[in-house]
């Protein structure tokens, strides 16, 4: 969705979408130790920690 609106984002763009990406995954990766939902918070962060990889190696059209 965000590819479609803006075809060329700025550097500083994408720099604060990496960001808030991996904030996000270091926040579910913290749930592992503190909620009784362990396997399903390191489930959903492997999950995004394996998208990040492949969006750097296949770009979206």
């Amino acid at each position: 969705m965000w590819r479609v609106r803006w075809l060329k984002p700025s550097l500083n763009a994408k720099l604060k979408w990496h960001a808030i990406a991996w904030l996000l995954t270091m926040i579910r990766l913290t749930n592992v130790f503190t909620t009784n939902e362990s396997k399903k918070g390191l489930t959903e962060s492997l999950g995004r920690i394996v998208a990040w990889w492949q969006l750097l190696f296949v770009k979206p059209k």
